[in-house]
């Protein structure tokens, strides 16, 4: 599973805190999460089940589906899947 990309540690390096965590009581017993910057401005949704393929059917590696909001969550702005906490960084930075 993939914990290590999203925890409370890194969240808080990146100036986040989780406000709900929840395992999935049905299988795999992906973790669902929800976190925001200090303001409350951005708002980051994720779910480490992730997509195990693309819309053209071909197999994805290991991966977290997260959505990204701002504006104090009335606007999307990143849905999609990341694979490492670069990933998170990079999507981040390009949204700020």
């Amino acid at each position: 599973m993939s914990k290590t990309i999203i925890n409370a540690e890194f969240l808080k390096e990146l100036g986040y805190t989780i406000i709900k965590q929840k395992e999935s009581v049905f299988k795999p017993f992906c973790i669902y999460g929800t976190a925001k910057d200090k303001i409350g401005y951005t708002i980051i949704h994720w779910n480490t089940e992730g997509s195990s393929c693309t819309y053209f059917g071909e197999k994805l590696n290991t991966n977290i589906n997260m959505r990204i909001l701002k504006d104090g969550g009335t606007r999307t702005v990143f849905s999609g899947y990341i694979f490492c906490q670069e990933d998170l960084i990079k999507i981040l930075s390009l949204t700020a």
